[in-house]
């Protein structure tokens, strides 16, 4: 998805501009319960690469880790 809903292109930003965004993940109902890491990483089309994720209190990188989540399959029915 494009930020902001394609009204904040990345081409726009400012090196240490902070950009909010929300999406929601739907997870597919195989999934396989257990721990996952949600990472992030910021593609440029025009540069055609991933670009380097600066955050605070994390080294600059290609991808930074937004959270761990655990997956837990679904109830048994009856349950």
């Amino acid at each position: 998805p494009k930020p902001g809903h394609g009204f904040c292109p990345i081409d726009t930003w400012l090196p240490g501009e902070s950009v909010r965004d929300r999406h929601a993940l739907l997870l597919p109902a195989t999934l396989p319960s257990g721990d996952y890491t949600l990472r992030l990483e910021v593609f440029s089309p025009r540069q055609a690469q991933s670009l380097p994720i600066a955050a605070p209190h994390a080294p600059p990188g290609p991808s930074l880790e937004l959270s761990r989540i655990t997956v837990r399959g679904p109830a048994a029915s009856g349950q």
